[in-house]
């Protein structure tokens, strides 16, 4: 597309060599030859990301953000992005889906693969609310 790629995500911990942001730009350099990407490393939240972006966007005269990140977290990223005033549209990837209409039925049951999407759901749903109580 031609269109500049603005990486965003710090280091989750102290032990971390680089900056999550930089191991997804080697990885667009080093597996699909992309080289112009621009860094936000300082973040570590999604409320981080959209407090620290803003600057980094005017800087490269970009106006408007498709944001990539899961399908379970696009809301809350969303919401996050609007409220600090970024123009951002959703680019939702890693969906959870069935094989057929019927297989939902297995995600209510208890299994391990239920669990997983019930504790991803939860750590949605309360961060949500935490994201509208505190920002």
């Amino acid at each position: 597309t031609h269109l500049p790629i603005v990486i965003v995500g710090g280091k989750t911990n102290e032990n971390q060599p680089v900056s999550l942001a930089r191991s997804m730009a080697d990885t667009l350099r080093d597996e699909y030859a992309i080289t112009h990407t621009i860094l936000e490393e300082r973040s570590r939240t999604t409320a981080e990301h959209a407090r620290f972006l803003p600057p980094i966007l005017a800087d490269h005269g970009i106006h408007r953000v498709a944001i990539v990140t899961h399908a379970w977290h696009i809301p809350r990223a969303i919401e996050i992005f609007h409220k600090g005033g970024i123009d951002a549209v959703a680019a939702p990837t890693q969906f959870t889906l069935g094989k057929n209409r019927e297989s939902w039925i297995y995600y209510i049951l208890p299994s391990p693969d239920g669990m997983s999407v019930l504790h991803t759901a939860l750590h949605e749903w309360v961060g949500r609310l935490w994201y509208r109580l505190r920002y």
